[in-house]
């Protein structure tokens, strides 16, 4: 077992700059690890595109409000509420609000995934 007193962040950022990725954990640590823990922030006017992953996903949603849609399902969320992603569904959000949206995002790859990196 690994256990880590420090987190151990690598910023990513949008084109735009309305979108910061913190990866606080990742699976690229070690090819033995099959989860990743990402703080995502957005800022007003973020959204993201149709997409899949061949993982799952959980968000939630600290700070802000967003509409998810996950295979053509819409939720309006809010703080403390969570976001599952199953695997291979197709899903967006979208920034809604004057703050911006924090979410933490959980991957897990089961272990036949083909997807070797997620996200980035």
């Amino acid at each position: 077992m690994k256990i880590s007193g420090k987190s151990r962040t690598q910023a990513q950022f949008s084109e735009d700059g309305k979108r910061a990725l913190h990866s606080l954990f990742s699976r690229r640590e070690g090819a033995d690890q099959d989860v990743s823990f990402v703080l995502q922030v957005n800022q007003p006017g973020t959204r993201n595109q149709d997409h899949s992953h061949d993982l799952e996903q959980w968000v939630f949603v600290h700070t802000g409000r967003a509409r998810f849609v996950v295979d053509g399902k819409e939720a309006m969320v809010g703080p403390g509420d969570l976001v599952f992603v199953p695997r291979n569904a197709v899903h967006r959000h979208e920034h809604i609000g004057e703050e911006p949206v924090e979410l933490l995002v959980i991957d897990h790859w089961p272990q036949d995934s083909e997807n070797q990196l997620g996200w980035d």
